[in-house]
C-alpha cells in the first residue's frame, strides 16, 4: 500500500510516525511539505540507523523501511498512492485546493481522506470526482497516545473507503468511531462542551482559570480541562465552534466562544500553548472560596448527560462513549462518575443550572437511559 501525506506541521509528523514507527505494517509513505525535505529525510535516517544499532529493529525492516519513505516537495509525488491523508492547516480554502489538484494526479480509487477537526467535508471535497472516496479521518494529538481515529463519513462516502480507513486505523493500533451528519467531528463537539462548560463553571464561582484547572484535573488527567485549550489552541478551539451542527450543546459552547473571543481581543495570541500564561498574567488575585467538589460535580454532570443522549441516538454508543473520555482524557469511566454522584444528585445540579441560563441542554434525561447505558451494574 502507497499512502500519501499532505503537510508536515504537528499533526503531519505525528501521523507520520504513527504509520512509519510499526515495524509489522510498512507501507509507502510519501510525505509532502513545502520545505526542509533534505533535513526530515535526513532525520528519519538518523533514527533508523539508531534504531538499528539499539536492535530495536531488523537488518531487513531497517532495509525495507529505509527504502519506503520519502519527503518530496511537490503533490505530483502522489501519483501513485492508495490514500492520501491531508492534514495541512485549518484553512477551507487550502484544503479545497490541495484535493483540486490531487484529483488531476491520482487514479479515480485513490482515497482522499482529511484529517480536518472543524470544517465541514462537504466545502472540502466539493470540487472532487467520485466523491464516494472523500472521508474524514481525523487524528488526536499527540497521535502516540490516543486510541482512536474519528471517521467522519459524507452521505455519499462508499463502505469501500470506510472500510479501507478502518483497515489501516487497526493496522497502527488505533479503534475508529464513525460519525456522520450532525454528530460530523463529534470529538471536538464535546471537547468544546466540555470547555466551555469549564469556562462557565469557572466564571460562575468566581474562582481562577488556574484554580479551577488544578481542581479539575481529578477528572481530566491527561491535559486538564483548560490545557486542552493551549494544545489546540485558543483561536482555532472559538473557530471550530462555527461548523459544529449539534443543536443540543450550542448555547454553552456559544458562551464558550463568546469569552474565548474577548480574550483575544484582550491580547491573548490565540496560538497553542499561550492561553494558561496569559490567564496567569491576566488573573493576579487570589480566588475566593471554592467549593471544589460543587465544581467537579457540576462540570461532569453535564458531560453525563451528554454522553446520555448521545449513548440514545448513535449505533456505538459504547465505543462512542470511550472515545470521547479518550479525547477529553478523563480519569476513570463514565459509569464510576454515575456511581459516585448519583442521579438525583446531578439531576439537580442540572435543574440548577437550567434555571440559571434557560437552557434546555440543561434539562436532565430521564432516569431509565442513565441506568441503560451509565448503571454497568444493571
Amino acid at each position: 500500500m502507497k499512502i500519501g501525506i499532505v503537510g508536515y506541521g504537528k499533526m503531519g509528523c505525528e501521523i507520520f510516525h504513527g504509520l512509519f514507527d510499526k515495524n509489522d505494517f510498512m507501507p509507502w509513505v510519501t510525505v509532502v511539505c513545502i520545505e526542509d525535505t533534505e533535513i526530515h529525510t535526513v532525520k528519519i535516517q538518523k533514527e533508523l540507523d539508531k534504531a538499528l544499532r539499539r536492535k530495536k529493529i531488523t537488518e531487513d525492516v531497517y532495509n525495507e523501511k529505509c527504502r519506503k519513505f520519502a519527503f518530496v516537495n511537490s503533490l505530483s509525488e502522489l501519483s501513485g498512492c492508495d490514500i492520501v491523508i491531508e492534514c495541512i492547516t485549518e484553512d477551507l480554502e487550502e484544503k479545497r485546493k490541495v484535493f483540486k489538484e490531487l484529483s488531476e494526479i491520482v487514479s479515480e480509487q485513490c482515497i482522499f481522506a482529511s484529517n480536518t477537526s472543524s470544517l465541514l467535508l462537504e466545502k472540502i471535497f466539493e470540487d472532487v470526482p467520485n466523491p464516494e472516496r472523500c472521508i474524514g479521518m481525523h487524528f488526536f494529538y499527540p497521535v502516540k497516545l490516543s486510541g482512536f481515529v474519528e471517521i467522519n463519513k459524507l452521505s455519499v462516502t462508499h463502505d469501500k473507503t470506510v472500510n479501507a480507513v478502518r483497515d489501516i486505523s487497526s493496522q497502527i493500533g488505533k479503534n475508529t468511531v464513525i460519525f456522520e451528519n450532525d454528530y460530523h467531528m463529534y470529538m471536538n463537539q464535546f471537547i468544546s462542551l466540555a470547555v466551555s462548560q469549564g469556562i462557565y463553571s469557572t466564571e460562575k464561582a468566581g474562582i481562577k482559570v488556574r484554580d479551577s484547572m488544578e481542581i479539575l484535573s481529578e477528572i481530566f488527567t491527561m491535559h486538564g480541562l483548560f490545557g486542552m485549550i493551549d494544545s489546540i489552541g485558543l483561536e482555532l478551539l472559538r473557530r471550530s465552534s462555527g461548523n459544529f451542527q449539534l443543536e443540543r450543546i450550542q448555547p454553552v459552547v456559544k458562551y464558550g466562544d463568546s469569552w474565548m473571543e474577548k480574550c483575544v481581543c484582550d491580547g491573548c495570541p490565540g496560538v497553542p500553548g499561550t492561553f494558561l500564561s496569559y490567564m496567569e498574567n491576566k488573573q493576579s488575585a487570589e480566588s475566593g472560596n471554592i467549593d471544589a467538589e460543587e465544581l467537579k460535580c457540576t462540570v461532569i454532570s453535564v458531560l453525563l448527560n451528554e454522553i446520555v443522549h448521545m449513548a440514545s441516538e448513535v449505533t456505538d454508543p459504547d465505543i462512542v462513549s470511550e472515545a470521547v473520555a479518550d479525547a477529553v482524557g478523563i480519569e476513570g469511566k463514565w459509569s464510576d462518575y454515575y456511581k459516585t454522584y448519583g442521579y438525583e444528585r446531578i439531576s439537580n445540579v442540572l435543574e440548577i443550572l437550567r434555571n440559571d441560563t434557560g437552557w434546555e441542554l440543561y434539562t436532565p434525561a430521564d432516569k431509565s437511559l442513565y441506568d441503560k447505558y451509565l448503571d454497568k451494574e444493571r
